[in-house]
């Protein structure tokens, strides 16, 4: 029991998960109670679109004969009879909350019961029931067959009131809290006000005699209603072959209280009524493995609202936004920047200040805290795409578009993608169906094994019909008793839906072809039958084109003159579609010799047009160019003034610092020369000092 047990905790928590319920105990612990810690559910969506996508395409079953004994007429009844269980049962209800716990736990429950179709009568029918909570059940694990029909035993439970289980089972004891005043055994069947009854149904065999007879049928030698029915003369065959020892399946039904057992039932079928369904199961190292769309979301859901958590907590710490400002530039004003966030005046008042150089202190400033968001919300997305990739439902299959992918196509495919990934949950309801279908013909027969008259029935397109069964003496008797049927399940649009296409066509056949447009619109206006209500079949019958009407047997046959008409009717109908087709061959080539002038005439109004684009083109571009010579001319020409005028003033400057440098030279050399005659003059003067003092020392010496 440990795999089991095992399993039931991951179911629980995964369901959890589903209601909102996401963090663990530990974990609010350990982040403190005055911490946030909030949820957002990430998962609920794609469980709710799994749920939604069986119910658009819910699986259906169609019955057919499986033996010689078995009709065709039989066969319908049956399919239309599981539309009348289905519908009297509110089925839809049943299927979506099985779905729903597939989706998020892995497992769901499909159940069926038997009850009466009125307070006021004692027929009895087949009624789908609706599994609360599967984790109230547990099923035998030894079966194996994936329908469950193998399956030995089953057990649940179901809380009632005192009050109720008082109004239900007057005479047994209502285990209450005295029971386990001094014992513990009956703890788990009372809580609170409400006390728990158990459900156990258990699958037997027995051994019987299976018998074959003269007339060519066969059944068990101890049915004595099978055996009373056998015509007079019909004998039992002895001998190999003729008989055989078969173990047939018997089911019980027990209600128990803690104490006692309130209720003992006898089940009509060969299978316990439980028809369980499973999203994902494998095994692994020996280990029964269930899976389900959440389950591998869990920790990515965890990660989400812990980000998220830590988001909100930083945007709730941060400081809320400021003015800084020192005191000197607020005084005498203090009232009004008390009053700053409040106030609706346009004006703030503050002190010019200066620093110790001199430099005006700048003005006060707001300041906002800004918390560091970005990054938990790189964790939050990364999260959210693990539940996009986890659970298969990307955001167009959500009903969000992606503005990179806006074309219908890309989103298209991404749905598709998404439908491809879900269609096991379809094809395991299917499954299960299958067998509760096959059960609801089985159990259904029996209750009506000796019933003569008219039982309810639905046709394909949802009208309600009372048709009689058992009746031997009917034109085409519908004999339930005789003959095997099987059910095949397929996965695909509901009849709405469908039907609704077949609108869509009929609409486009319409505007497109007059001629099969008369011969489809009588079925258009039945079409329309929600719209129309009972007009609709009205419209119907006036728009039938008279090959297709049926005629009413009861009806007086028509007069000669009449017939005659009428046999003339497919002559004239053929005369008129020849007509309409010379017409429309007229107008196909009218249209063809309108349409090929109406391609010369623009082709003419084009050639004219491009040759008068050419030519403004070639005019544009002419003036163009002549613009850009004028241009280019006048630039060359003041481009050469100026070099000219360059050139002028070079020379010039060349010649004014040549006759500057001549003038210099010849100032020069005139100081030259003006230097060395002084020099020369200096010199001879001093030659002749010199020689005047020779003289006069010669003298004196003599």
């Amino acid at each position: 029991m440990t795999e089991e047990s095992d399993m039931r905790r991951e179911f629980a928590k995964r369901m959890r998960f589903r209601a909102g319920e996401q963090w663990e105990d530990y974990d609010k612990t350990a982040r403190g109670k005055d911490r946030p810690a909030i949820t957002v559910n990430l998962l609920e969506q794609p469980v709710q679109q799994v749920i939604n996508s069986n119910l658009r395409n819910r699986p259906g079953g169609k019955v057919s004969p499986a033996d010689d004994e078995a009709s065709n007429d039989v066969a319908e009844f049956w399919q239309g009879r599981i539309r009348h269980i289905e519908y009297a049962s509110d089925s839809q209800v049943a299927y979506a909350t099985c779905i729903g716990y597939v989706a998020a736990g892995g497992r769901g429950l499909v159940g069926l019961t038997i009850d009466y179709v009125s307070p006021d009568s004692f027929e009895q029918e087949p009624r789908i029931r609706s599994i609360e909570d599967p984790a109230c059940w547990a099923l035998d694990p030894s079966a194996k067959e994936p329908d469950g029909r193998d399956m030995r035993w089953a057990i649940g439970r179901q809380k009632f009131s005192v009050e109720e289980f008082k109004r239900r089972w007057p005479d047994a004891e209502v285990v209450t809290a005295s029971f386990f005043a001094e014992d513990d055994t009956y703890r788990d069947w009372s809580e609170g006000t409400d006390v728990w009854v158990g459900e156990y149904w258990r699958l037997d065999y027995r051994k019987r005699k299976l018998q074959r007879y003269s007339n060519g049928t066969s059944g068990f030698a101890d049915d004595k209603e099978f055996t009373r029915s056998l015509p007079p003369g019909v004998t039992a065959l002895s001998g190999e072959g003729n008989t055989r020892e078969v173990e047939y399946p018997y089911v019980t039904q027990y209600l128990i209280s803690g104490c006692e057992v309130l209720d003992q039932t006898d089940w009509p079928g060969t299978r316990i009524p439980l028809y369980e369904v499973i999203a994902t199961e494998f095994y692994a190292e020996g280990k029964r493995i269930i899976k389900s769309l959440i389950s591998d979301s869990l920790p990515s859901q965890q990660t989400y609202n812990f980000s998220e958590s830590l988001k909100l907590e930083a945007v709730a710490l941060a400081p809320k936004p400021k003015w800084i400002v020192t005191s000197e530039q607020i005084a005498g004003h203090e009232q009004q920047w008390r009053e700053a966030n409040t106030s609706t005046s346009a004006t703030l008042f503050y002190n010019g200040m200066t620093d110790s150089r001199g430099n005006p202190v700048p003005a006060p400033t707001w300041q906002v805290f800004v918390p560091p968001v970005e990054e938990f919300a790189v964790v939050s997305n990364a999260a959210k795409e693990d539940v996009k990739a986890t659970t298969g439902f990307f955001d167009p299959a959500l009903g969000a578009l992606d503005p990179a992918r806006q074309s219908g196509k890309a989103i298209l495919a991404l749905q598709q993608q998404t439908g491809v990934g879900i269609i096991h949950y379809s094809e395991n309801l299917g499954r299960a169906l299958k067998a509760l279908y096959q059960d609801v013909i089985e159990i259904d027969r029996k209750l009506h094994a000796n019933f003569i008259g008219k039982l309810r029935s639905i046709l394909p397109d949802g009208k309600h019909e009372l048709m009689g069964v058992n009746d031997p003496n009917a034109q085409k008797p519908l004999l339930l008793g005789k003959g095997r049927y099987e059910v095949v399940i397929s996965v695909g649009p509901s009849y709405q839906t469908q039907r609704q296409a077949a609108g869509d066509f009929i609409d486009t056949v319409a505007s497109s072809d007059p001629q099969g447009w008369a011969l489809i619109r009588d079925i258009a206006a039945k079409l329309k039958e929600p719209e129309l209500g009972h007009f609709a079949d009205e419209i119907a019958v006036r728009w039938t084109p008279p090959q297709f009407a049926q005629q009413d047997p009861n009806a007086p046959p028509l007069p000669p003159q009449v017939q005659q008409q009428m046999a003339l009717v497919p002559a004239l109908t053929q005369r008129v579609n020849e007509l309409n087709a010379v017409i429309q061959q007229k107008q196909v080539e009218e249209q063809g010799k309108f349409e090929r002038e109406m391609a010369t005439e623009k082709m003419k109004y084009a050639t004219e047009e491009l040759r008068a684009s050419t030519q403004i083109q070639v005019a544009e571009l002419n003036a163009k160019n002549d613009f850009l010579l004028t241009t280019t001319e006048a630039r060359v020409k003041a481009m050469l003034a100026d070099f000219e005028g360059a050139i002028k003033g070079s020379l010039q400057a060349h010649k004014q610092s040549h006759e500057a440098g001549l003038a210099a030279m010849e100032h020069v050399h005139a100081i030259h020369q003006g230097q060395q005659q002084q020099d020369l003059a200096s010199q001879a003067a001093a030659q002749a000092a010199q020689n005047g003092s020779s003289g006069s020392g010669e003298s004196e010496a003599e």
